[in-house]
Order: C-alpha cells, then structure tokens, then sequence
C-alpha cells in the first residue's frame, strides 16, 4: 500500500525539484504527454527507480493540479528532496548513482551539519529506501528515518527556515497563516507513511516505533487489539482495489453485492473502533478512515464519470464523508458532493427538455403562440444550465431542440408561407444550436430565410403579391379618384 505523500509526491512524478517555476512545470507536463503518446515513459534525475514508474496520463495531470493548487502545493513541497546549491545538487547525483542505506548514511555521517535541508533530504531518502524495499536492514533504517523526521518537526529553527525556503519559491501566493497548521499535517503524512511500510514489511513494529517516538498515543502499543479488525478493513479494501466496475459497461448484480458487503463491513469495523475508543481520537484509525473514504472515492469517480450511476455514487459519498478522518479530506469530498447533486437535478432537466422537445415535434399542427410558450420555458432551462452545469455534455439536448424549431421554421415557410414567423422561429433556432454542424446548417437556412423576408416587404413585397392584375387595379382606382377629385373642384365643391 502507497497513499502516503512521498511515493505520490507531485515534484517527484513530474521529475522536478520544489523550487521549479510554474512554467518549468507546465513544459514538463507537456514533455511527459508527448512521450506517454508514443507509449514511451521518460526518466529524469532523482527519480531513483521510484517516479518513473508513476508517469501515467491520469498521475502527471493530477500531481500537475496538486502543485498548481494553494492548498496541497505547501505539503508536495515539503516532502520532496531539494537543492538549491552545487554541494546539494553533487549530494543528490551520488546518492542516486548508488541509491543505498550505506551510501545515505556515509554522506550523511560526513556531512553532520545540522542543516534542514540535508536533514530533511536524508529523512526523504530513507523514506524512498523503505518504500522501494532494496534494503533487507529495515528495523535500523525505519528506526534512522524516524528519528531524523522528529529532529525536524522538534528544531526550533525548522518552521522558520522551512518559511524561508518556501516564500523563496512560491509563486501561487500562499496565505502565510497556513504554516501555523502545518506540522499537523505533516505529522498526519507521517502517519500514512510509516503505516504504509509496516504494511509492506508486516511489521508492526515499524509503526509501533514512530508512534512511539512521536507520543502520538499511549493506546497504540496494545496494537494487537485492533489486528483483527485492521486486517478485516485492509481485506475489503484489497476488494475494493480489485474491482474495475466499468470494465464491462455496467453496473452488474454482483459487483453491487461486493461493493455493499466491502461497505458493511467497513461500517461494522468502524463501529468496533468507536466502542473500543479509538475511532475518533487515535491518529492511525484517522488515517485508516482517511484510506477507507478515498478507496470509496476512486468508485464513486467509476460509477459518476464511467457508468452515469448518479444516484449510487451520491450515496457512497455521502458514507465517504461520514467515516472520513481528516478535515482536508473532507472539505475535498464535501466540495465534489454538488457535483453529483447537480449531476441529478440536470437529468430531471433532461425530462423536461425531452416533453417540450416530444411537443415541439408536432410540427405540422402547432402554432406560433404554442412554439413561442415552449421556447420561454426552454430558456429557463438553458439559463440553468448555462449557470450552473458544464454545457458541453448537453449539446446533444439542446442541438435536439434547435433542429425541432428548424422543422417548424422550415414548414411556416413553405407549408404556410409565414415568412416573418418562420424568420422568427429559425433565429430561435439558431440560438439553441451548439454544435459546429447543426449550427451552420440553420445559419444557412436562417440566411436564405432573410432574404426571402426581404424579398417580401416593402414595394417589392407588394408588386410580388399583387401581380400585374393587381396593379392594373389599383391604377384604374387611382386614376378615378383623381378625375372625381378635378371635377369636384371645377364645380368649387
């Protein structure tokens, strides 16, 4: 298992050091998409065998916005390796050209500076050491790692020079009261980490020690206690790693059946932990619920994005947000609820939009007063979406409507030769269309449309509609008109 900060880190993904511009990074994303096209997987410096292997499409993108966001770039940076001198940068090339404990620890031991920068590069390192698991010493690597991630968090000096460092490379503007909260996370971090590579060893111990050295919990030590039921949530977590609901298109009987035993189990195993006081206030079981809830997420993302599953994936979220452990993650799934929620309210929408489409299809029979009322409550619902919902996955919908008003349109004019109606109903028309190609056939409808306007107004409307009859007629009107009118005045009437 790998949820923790280091192996997921953002810099480390896209290759880069913390003090890389914003710039630096958009080019690195494009450079990495460019190989991921040709099926190719770049490498870059400091990868140490580790980040390479993480250069997915789906990865680079979101290490790319965990970086460009204010709010998870300060924690990215913090836990990956930096240099920002020719010492540091000589450092780093040879640790990784033989990437060891042995290697680490001489370097290390030699240099004895007491600098946050070399201390907190070698707690990474050690980190990246265990989690690639080259090393068969891993008690005394855990127990050195450790050790230096609480000489950092315990310095005097750490939170001021890690300020420094950080303000020295920030570009996104960072509101400066985040670093009073952010040994909390961090520790936090630390917690998945060192949970993390017990997990991969099986050796509690590794866990037992940080928890230990950092007096997280005097509960903790009687582990045993929880074994169970923190084999029985990794179990149904495995369960829920397995599964890929939208491989086949749908969302089958069984695989409802495994998704609802893997969340009674968990909602049975959480309910252990609260009877045993744990589930609240214990630092492990938050990031176990932490786990838990983003496992939930990853499925609530299938079933939203893959299968239209709405309803599913809003109760899952909504069970996501009750068991998470950590406010972070929990304003994250609080902000991504409305989505579901608004996802929802768009097919009720949908219905409406289908029954004034259904009228509208009547379009030998309807009048213009009737198409006039559709379109009104037509844009209402356009208004809505247009507001608050992503437009591009409703074109369909609203291509559906335009080409209904061309059909109405198209039989005013040639039907009933309401020109000005059907002038009138094309423009509507030509609002709702939004695809490239429904858009330029009504706009050459709609053009030829105008000119036959034209052509019928005015003089030229006239004598169109008159005729050579009609205007013999009216000449003959004109000119007795006239003649009365002369002789009345002859007559000084």
């Amino acid at each position: 298992m790998n949820n923790n900060i280091i192996y997921n880190n953002a810099y480390g993904i896209l290759g880069l050091l913390p003090n890389a511009s914003q710039k630096e990074l958009a080019r690195r994303v494009k450079e990495i998409e460019k190989y991921i096209q040709i099926g190719e997987t770049p490498k870059f410096n400091y990868d140490f065998g580790l980040y390479n292997i993480r250069r997915t499409l789906q990865d680079v993108h979101d290490a790319f916005f965990n970086i460009s966001n204010v709010n998870t770039q300060i924690i990215h940076h913090f836990f990956r390796i930096y240099a920002n001198d020719g010492q540091q940068f000589d450092i780093l090339n040879q640790i990784e050209n033989n990437f060891t404990y042995a290697q680490i620890k001489n370097i290390y031991d030699s240099i004895n500076s007491n600098n946050l920068i070399v201390d907190r590069n070698t707690a990474i390192l050690l980190s990246l050491l265990l989690i690639k698991g080259s090393e068969d010493n891993i008690i005394v690597i855990s127990k050195m790692c450790i050790d230096l991630w609480f000489s950092i968090l315990n310095s005097k000096k750490y939170k001021s020079d890690y300020k420094k460092i950080f303000l020295l490379d920030d570009e996104l503007g960072i509101n400066e009261n985040i670093f009073d909260s952010i040994e909390e996370k961090i520790i936090e971090e630390l917690s998945i980490l060192f949970s993390d590579i017990s997990q991969k060893y099986e050796n509690n111990q590794i866990l037992s020690m940080f928890i230990e050295k950092f007096k997280l919990s005097n509960d903790i030590y009687n582990i045993n206690v929880v074994e169970n039921i923190y084999s029985d949530i990794q179990k149904n977590i495995d369960i829920m790693d397995s599964m890929n609901i939208s491989e086949d298109g749908g969302f089958d009987t069984n695989e409802k059946s495994s998704l609802k035993s893997c969340l009674s189990a968990f909602q049975d195993d959480f309910n252990k932990l609260i009877e045993l006081g744990l589930y609240e206030n214990e630092k492990t079981i938050i990031i176990i619920r932490d786990l838990v809830a983003t496992k939930i997420r990853i499925q609530i993302l299938d079933l939203f994005n893959n299968l239209d599953e709405d309803e599913t994936a809003l109760n899952l979220m909504k069970f996501a947000i009750y068991i998470v452990g950590t406010n972070s993650l929990k304003e994250k799934l609080q902000n991504e609820l409305p989505i579901i929620n608004n996802s929802i309210e768009i097919k009720d929408y949908m219905t409406n939009i289908d029954k004034y489409i259904d009228q509208l299809d009547r379009s030998g029979y309807i009048s213009l007063d009737e198409v006039k009322s559709h379109i009104s409550n037509l844009e209402i619902l356009r208004k809505k979406f247009s507001s608050e919902f992503e437009p591009k996955k409703y074109y369909n919908l609203f291509d559906s409507v335009a080409l209904k008003l061309r059909s109405i349109a198209i039989d005013y004019h040639n039907n009933k030769k309401l020109y000005k109606q059907s002038q009138e109903i094309m423009f509507e028309a030509y609002n709702y269309s939004t695809t490239y190609k429904v858009h330029q056939k009504i706009q050459d409808d709609l053009i030829f449309i105008n000119k036959v306007v034209e052509e019928n107004s005015g003089v030229n409307g006239f004598l169109k509609k008159s005729g050579l009859a009609g205007c013999l007629a009216y000449l003959v009107q004109f000119i007795i008109i006239m003649i009365i009118c002369w002789i009345v005045s002859l007559f000084g009437g």
